[in-house]
C-alpha cells in the first residue's frame, strides 16, 4: 500500500483474545472452541482455535480467558463468530462477552 509516499507493508498482526464465560451456575464448558474474525472489504481471520489459555481449565464459570493469536490482517473489526464443538461432559457454555485487541506491526519503505 502507497500513503504519503511510503511503501507500507504488514508484517504482523497479533490479536488478543479476552473471552469471559458468565457467573451462573453450570456456565462453564468442557468443549473446544473456536472463532472467527470478519473485517472490512470481506476479510476474515481462519476458523481460530481457542487453546492454551492463561488458565489450566478454560472456559470455567465468572471466567476470564486470555489468548494471543497471529494472523492477516483483516482491517476493522466488523464482527466475529464464536462457537463451540459440542463435545465433553459439560457442553452448555454461557458465554458473557468478548474483548478483541488488535495489534499490527508495520515496515515502512521510503
Amino acid at each position: 500500500m502507497l500513503q504519503n509516499n511510503l511503501l507500507i507493508c504488514y508484517i504482523e498482526t497479533l490479536y488478543a483474545i479476552i473471552v469471559y464465560t458468565g457467573d451462573k451456575r453450570g456456565a462453564g464448558t468442557d468443549s473446544q472452541v473456536y472463532i472467527t474474525l470478519f473485517g472490512n472489504n470481506e476479510k476474515r481471520t481462519e476458523k481460530i482455535h481457542l487453546k492454551n489459555s492463561n488458565n489450566k481449565d478454560p472456559f470455567e464459570r465468572n471466567q476470564a480467558d486470555k489468548f494471543c493469536v497471529k494472523g492477516d490482517y483483516i482491517g476493522e473489526l466488523t464482527k466475529l463468530r464464536i462457537e463451540h464443538d459440542n463435545t465433553g461432559r459439560l457442553a452448555g457454555w454461557f458465554l458473557d462477552q468478548v474483548s478483541i485487541f488488535i495489534f499490527v506491526f508495520f515496515s515502512y519503505l521510503t
